[in-house]
């Protein structure tokens, strides 16, 4: 009796197990973790939109809109460290992989004194930097310096070990941990703002709490890669090396893409309020895209450390991309009005323009989806054009300033975007069309000749492959012998 309840227990499990591996086949790795991480971190972008919605509604428009341009700041101070955190991924998932978890141990050690060095250093830079920054962002008030210090220095630390997990495939936690902390940050404000009044320090205080939590617990499910023997790591130090310049440059667009927010800020500060109503809603497919980033780029480095074809990884991440996009894009552009007026009644007026934000921040979701594939294949010049046109749009706003208008920069912030694309076409040509041509053509012309003098067979296999498949694209392709290189 024992043994049958304990199996009757089992057997859930088992059953989801099953589930589990036939998705990783139908689906392939990255779908599957992907959509995992997706249902997970979902759950928690819907506490970080609701933070957002009860600000929007307790703040007034001038103190909603300071929270971007204040998060802005801190990710300048981020810097050198981002390239630590990015390019460790690698190294750790590396390490791991091949048993080295000594070497693993020792870099981690190392890191963990340059990010302990780079505290201080940041926090000379705000204390110095303080009556300059806090002019810019119109804030007068010594508790937002104490607050812009304590957020930059929680984060120099959190995606430190967010990256060690992602290295060590802790996917799941991962996503997990991520969906909690805006649980944490809402529940705070709600404390903070809502209840004992505290307005936009609040507001800070909130979103400085929850990244702790974060970062307290992924440090405790990480805290084994520091213990045990160290050995020397100067190997995989040099193969670190050849990613640092190219991360660099990466998190640098990256972080002047955002430039716009310090932008209205400071020179649109009337509207600053409606600016970040409209980011609030235009930035969901960024959010929808990025548990497929997430998990992309591990998973690329090791197909391309195996020697196999990333086509498959690519070609899923930019087809889910651009949906998502596409479908937020055409949502808001009919929701948007209702939402808004639903919001708060003072953001109305800025509804035409959330569709055109969902385009711009769903393509630099897929932007960003392109350039893991392309720094887990070694190939950097698409970061470089990236930086090189991200530049050139904060050169234009600034010289914009005395006639810009939220209208003008939405239409300049998909165009950049665009931009990046157009020039990343390489990347599309390598990653499908060339990869996949050295099998279409051949295959064709093997099935042309032999339809010619077996038509009977041909028939005959064809019609096994549309009813083994099930479905008619895959009859189509049966048809012209025409497939996608599989890893």
């Amino acid at each position: 009796m024992a043994e049958s309840s304990e199996s009757v227990t089992r057997a859930p499990s088992w059953r989801i197990a099953r589930l589990w591996a036939a998705a990783l086949k139908a689906a392939g790795p990255l779908l599957a973790y992907g959509m995992l991480s997706a249902v997970i971190a979902r759950v928690g972008d819907v506490a970080a939109i609701l933070w957002r919605f009860l600000l929007g509604r307790w703040l007034t428009p001038e103190d909603f809109g300071a929270i971007d341009p204040f998060i802005v700041v801190m990710g300048f101070m981020l810097g050198p460290i981002g390239i630590l955190t990015q390019t460790s991924i690698k190294s750790v998932g590396r390490m791991l992989a091949v048993g080295e978890k000594a070497k693993c141990a020792g870099m981690m050690r190392d890191l963990s004194k340059v990010i302990l060095v780079w505290t201080i250093v940041v926090t000379l830079i705000i204390l110095a930097l303080r009556s300059f920054v806090m002019t810019r962002l119109h804030l007068d008030s010594n508790w937002y310096v104490a607050l812009l210090l304590g957020l930059t220095v929680v984060h120099l630390w959190q995606p430190f070990f967010a990256a060690v997990m992602q290295g060590a495939h802790q996917f799941v936690g991962y996503s997990v941990i991520n969906a909690a902390g805006p649980f944490v940050m809402t529940g705070c404000a709600i404390l903070l703002v809502g209840v004992f009044g505290w307005g936009l320090p609040g507001a800070l205080a909130a979103r400085l709490i929850a990244p702790l939590f974060i970062g307290l617990w992924m440090l405790r499910r990480v805290a084994w890669i520091w213990q045990g023997p160290r050995e020397s790591y100067a190997d995989e130090m040099r193969l670190a090396m050849k990613m640092w310049i190219p991360v660099a440059i990466q998190m640098l667009a990256m972080t002047l893409l955002g430039f716009d927010r310090l932008f209205v800020r400071n020179f649109m500060l009337s509207d600053s309020g409606g600016f970040a109503a409209v980011l609030t809603l235009g930035q969901i497919p960024m959010w929808l895209i990025a548990p497929i980033t997430t998990v992309l780029f591990p998973m690329a480095s090791a197909e391309v450390a195996g020697g196999r074809s990333v086509s498959r990884l690519f070609r899923d991440a930019v087809l889910a991309s651009a949906a998502i996009t596409l479908a937020c894009a055409i949502l808001f552009r009919f929701a948007a009005v209702p939402l808004m007026r639903f919001w708060n009644p003072v953001f109305a007026p800025y509804a035409d323009l959330v569709w055109l934000c969902a385009l711009a921040f769903g393509l630099q979701g897929l932007i960003v989806a392109v350039l893991n594939v392309e720094m887990a294949r070694h190939a950097y010049g698409g970061i470089y054009w990236m930086a090189a046109v991200a530049a050139v749009f904060c050169y234009a706003l600034y010289r914009a300033r005395g006639w810009m208008d939220l209208p003008t920069l939405m239409t300049w912030m998909v165009g950049v975007r665009v931009a990046i694309l157009a020039g990343l076409w390489s990347s599309f040509r390598s990653c499908l069309w060339r990869q996949g041509r050295t099998r279409l053509l051949p295959n064709r012309h093997r099935v042309r000749g032999t339809c010619r003098s077996h038509s009977a067979q041909i028939t005959s296999r064809l019609r096994r492959d549309f009813h083994e498949s099930g479905c008619a694209w895959r009859f189509w392709i049966a048809t012209t012998r025409i497939s996608w290189p599989r890893t």
